[in-house]
């Protein structure tokens, strides 16, 4: 039976069929079950492609109405996807580096932006929220599935494993204006930004080459997930030309 989601649980839960198709899609390995609501439409070619995934993986399968109480889960009752909670070491490739992030929503966004311009390792310097809670799944759309995160208790850690690559900080305190900079394509970058509220920390300018994204004054800062959206087309836009 499910349990009220709590961060320090061993396991985490999809909600609804297309998140839970995404986890057994990248992650099938610590799939435990699938819950199925008694008043789920049986004959929605996705429930029936799920169902016809649990039966090939031989993925448990129960009707449940109490599971989606428990989990307080207000949309339209289909299924849940219960999971073992995994740890993920980045691969020594382009890395996303956040500092400090603690809005879930927020990080679901980032987390599917990352992966939607190439990015498939995520660093997260501590604190920072749980990337398995499952506002983030649900923000992600899935992407979470398909990247690695890793946590690191400070940049430091970090550093020791992938000091090697080119480092890149995002700050509005910069002087190096987004569109000035060019990707060496023979190393590995890292792209850093700071926690939602207050940015990157002053030391990080002192990092590699800080980066300001220009805008108008109207706004103070630009939003975490647009921001790194911005920066991500722009430094990558050659890579995605027909």
């Amino acid at each position: 039976m499910v349990k009220r989601y709590r961060s320090e649980e061993s396991t985490s839960y999809t909600i609804g069929i297309d998140l839970t198709l995404e986890l057994i899609r990248y992650q099938l390995n610590v799939v435990n079950k699938v819950y199925v609501h008694p008043l789920c439409n049986k004959q929605d070619p996705k429930f029936i492609e799920l169902m016809n995934q649990c039966q090939r993986y031989r993925i448990p399968v129960e009707e449940s109405a109490k599971s989606f109480i428990i989990l307080a889960v207000k949309e339209n009752p289909t299924v849940i996807g219960e999971f073992r909670k995994y740890f993920a070491q980045l691969n020594d490739k382009d890395h996303l580096v956040l500092v400090h992030p603690q809005d879930l929503n927020n990080l679901g966004v980032v987390i599917r932006a990352a992966l939607g311009f190439g990015i498939t390792n995520i660093a997260i310097i501590a604190p920072g929220c749980d990337s398995f809670n499952p506002k983030v799944l649900t923000t992600s759309k899935g992407a979470r599935f398909a990247v690695n995160i890793q946590y690191f208790e400070n940049f430091a850690q970090y550093s020791k494993l992938y000091g090697h690559h080119d480092v890149y900080p995002f700050s509005h305190r910069a002087k190096t204006d987004l569109t000035g900079v060019s990707l060496d394509p023979g190393k590995y970058y890292s792209l850093i930004f700071g926690n939602e509220a207050y940015g990157l920390p002053d030391e990080y300018l002192d990092m590699g080459t800080p980066i300001i994204i220009n805008h108008s004054r109207n706004v103070g800062r630009l939003d975490l997930p647009i921001a790194l959206s911005i920066a991500l087309y722009e430094l990558t836009k050659n890579s995605f030309k027909k």
